[in-house]
């Protein structure tokens, strides 16, 4: 059998597309006061030492949403991990929860409501990691702080992603 990999598709136009579309949409119905934060499964830092481009990937479709969606570097978005194992030893951060966290002890007004979108761009599908730790432990987090939360929607079969990935695969073939 043949195969040939497909080096990366972090900022496949259709993908960063899909997912700045529904920020968009979801932005517009939470406060104006909105960080968004990008997230991915968290991987022991041993692999990142090793050479791992992950965090790379990541960063640039971050880059390229943000961008996208009309989003300002860090003052409204920002990257976190989640899903991280439970070992002794060292996982990317910041963890999701810990962001949540110091987002909700910043100073605020308590009379200006703010609130937490989370990207999931790691993740192509919704699954454990994304139903479960964020759609309630991160959204638990964030009701614990006063902050409203909603998360962008997961790629999951999305006809137009998938016709741009499978013709990523016919070129690779």
């Amino acid at each position: 059998i043949t195969v040939a990999g497909i080096e990366s598709w972090a900022t496949e136009p259709a993908f960063v597309q899909f997912v700045a579309d529904d920020l968009r949409a979801k932005l517009a119905t939470m406060p104006a006061d909105t960080k968004v934060l990008f997230t991915a499964h968290s991987l022991p830092q041993r692999i990142i030492a090793a050479g791992d481009r992950y965090p790379d990937e990541l960063r640039a479709t971050a880059e390229a949403v943000a961008a996208a969606a009309g989003l300002h570097h860090w003052s409204s978005w920002a990257i976190a991990w989640q899903s991280a194992g439970r070992t002794p030893e060292p996982w990317l951060g910041p963890d999701i929860l810990q962001v949540i966290d110091d987002l909700g002890g910043a100073e605020n007004d308590a009379a200006t409501p703010r609130g937490v979108l989370v990207s999931a761009v790691g993740f192509v599908a919704d699954h454990l990691e994304v139903l479960y730790d964020l759609d309630i432990e991160a959204a638990r987090r964030a009701a614990q702080h006063g902050l409203d939360f909603a998360r962008t929607a997961c790629v999951n079969d999305d006809p137009t992603v998938m016709a741009a990935l499978a013709a990523r695969v016919l070129q690779a073939g």
